[in-house]
């Protein structure tokens, strides 16, 4: 409740629990845009395709820190890569006690975001968080930074195309 004064006027907004604003990025994949949480995002750093390789069979970013576990978005969300391309743009998410990149074509901007959690019918969607409308009305989705984060480092990948 916010209160101007000893007089005035007295707001207060009551949100459902399944509404939330949150601070997002806008990131772009072939499949198109997404919203991922910052609170998980380290940082973002440009990867050409020299700067990934294989290690025990699963794509790695080198960085001077060492290997970071690396996947592609759209494969992590069970929709098929367009290009073979390893080239983008690296998110780093915190997962854990170690990091985790996702790998993307673009990152488009940061803001705030009304966001709302799937719900009936849809349930738990894997790797989808919630969804938020945009400006243009157009909805974005908003992924789940632990989920995507699991995916990379392999510990589980559940396709959305595969039923639960």
């Amino acid at each position: 409740m916010i209160e101007s004064g000893s007089a005035g006027t007295a707001f207060e907004l009551t949100l459902p629990v399944h509404l939330q604003i949150m601070r997002i990025m806008i990131i772009r994949s072939a499949s198109g845009f997404y919203g991922l949480p910052t609170a998980s995002v380290l940082h973002t750093e440009r990867v050409r395709s020299a700067d990934v390789r294989l290690l025990e069979g699963r794509p790695v970013f080198s960085t001077v820190n060492g290997p970071i576990p690396l996947v592609a978005l759209d494969p992590a969300l069970g929709i098929p890569e367009r290009s073979q391309t390893s080239a983008g743009v690296c998110v780093m998410l915190e997962v854990g006690a170690r990091g985790a990149g996702i790998l993307v074509d673009e990152v488009i901007e940061e803001t705030e975001m009304l966001i709302r959690d799937l719900g009936f019918p849809m349930g738990h969607v894997p790797n989808i968080a919630g969804a938020a409308i945009r400006p243009d009305g157009s909805i974005l989705l908003i992924l789940n930074p632990a989920e995507l984060g699991e995916s990379a480092l392999g510990k589980r990948f559940v396709s959305a195309a595969e039923p639960a």
